[in-house]
């Protein structure tokens, strides 16, 4: 439990020394982006991107570009960041889980790149286990976890 506490912790630190919002605080939680989001699953232990993952990075795309379905966008293309942040279920060990949980936000990225979003825009976390979106004990698999989620962050 400390380990993923630490993990988390340190995911954290990360992400809020990218945001410009200094370092996470032992009191406060971690900070986590926030804003338009779209999310790609995937299998047990798997980087491929589905068909439905495609179809979400395709509107991903078509967002960044200034598409509709980004309200930060304003009809513009998009001047933020898009931040991938990969996730796992508890069936791997905290390692191998953060490993995972990079190699699928590369793996979006690269597709990302081959839609024409700029490689330099976007910034690829990794938190493992450390943020399920369905809580579960350790071991067991959970599909809604096993994800990437995308974020369009406009620093301030």
């Amino acid at each position: 439990m400390r380990r993923r506490a630490f993990a988390a912790t340190v995911a954290g630190a990360a992400i809020a020394s990218l945001l410009g919002a200094g370092r996470a605080s032992a009191t406060r939680p971690p900070v986590y982006p926030r804003g338009t989001s779209y999310t790609v699953f995937f299998d047990f232990d798997l980087t491929e991107i589905s068909r439905q993952g495609h179809n979400t990075l395709q509107q991903v795309a078509r967002a960044f570009k200034g598409g509709p379905t980004c309200p930060e966008c304003e009809g513009d293309a998009w001047a933020g960041q898009l931040f991938l942040c990969g996730h796992t279920d508890l069936a791997e060990s905290l390692g191998a889980g953060m490993a995972l949980a990079r190699s699928r936000g590369e793996a979006v990225l690269q597709r990302l790149v081959l839609l024409g979003v700029p490689q330099d825009q976007m910034v690829v976390l990794a938190y493992g286990g450390t943020k399920p979106m369905v809580p579960t004990q350790s071991g067991v698999r959970e599909p809604q976890n096993r994800r990437v989620e995308i974020f369009f962050h406009r620093p301030s």
